[in-house]
């Protein structure tokens, strides 16, 4: 198994979490959400997980293009699990602030 590609993925949801945070914490003061935070990682760490058991490769000249690659899929996978959540839930939509 290639575990690079498992802490890529985590290191890509990492830096997305990292930087949203960042833009956050500016604009509104929000405090820092572990759970959040953990879910994200989480995320990452499935996207890696999968990557690796379907034979993604990975290469040094790969590295940058997949850590971007696996930061738009967190963030896509991330921004659709809590629509479904929120709408399961009855409390709107993941761009609506609850």
């Amino acid at each position: 198994m290639d575990y690079l590609t498992i802490v890529y993925a985590v290191a890509a949801a990492l830096a997305y979490s990292a930087s949203f945070y960042l833009k956050n914490n500016q604009s509104t003061g929000e405090p820092f959400d572990q759970a959040k935070f953990a879910a994200t990682l989480i995320v990452g760490f499935i996207i890696g997980v999968v990557a690796t058991l379907t034979g993604s490769p990975l290469t040094e000249q790969d590295v940058i293009t997949q850590l971007i690659a696996y930061a738009g899929l967190v963030t896509f996978i991330e921004t659709w699990l809590k629509t479904l959540i929120r709408a399961w839930k009855g409390t709107g939509t993941a761009g609506e602030k609850s």
